[in-house]
């Protein structure tokens, strides 16, 4: 099984890595797409590949152009990896994988937590 996380934040995230070890552990095929910072030290070992997302301010509220041009690039980065599931780590994450027919799930970890 392949399983895309699939994240407006920016790596490292011990949230997207926890969940990756997990999947890494059960013998999936993780990979990762979201914002990339270069000279930043990315976790190599927990994900088979990257993938760059324009996920930006504009992006974020929904502004056509912007949103448009992140869908866009998220179709490509599905039919290259073709995941079996999309792991959403954030709220905009989900909303965007939600505008495809693909399964996905939406776990926002500890941001909903009861206080």
């Amino acid at each position: 099984m392949k399983v895309l996380h699939l994240s407006s934040n920016t790596l490292p995230d011990r949230r997207v890595e926890r969940s990756a070890q997990t999947a890494k552990r059960e013998g999936y095929g993780t990979c990762f797409a979201g914002p990339l910072i270069e000279d930043t030290c990315l976790p190599t070992d927990l994900f088979d590949k990257f993938y760059e997302l324009p996920f930006n301010r504009f992006a974020n509220v929904k502004i056509p152009p912007y949103w448009r041009a992140l869908k866009r690039k998220l179709s490509e980065i599905l039919g290259e990896y073709r995941p079996d599931l999309v792991h959403a780590h954030n709220v905009i994450a989900a909303k965007l994988i939600s505008e495809f027919s693909f399964h996905f799930v939406y776990y926002d970890h500890q941001y909903w937590s009861k206080s």
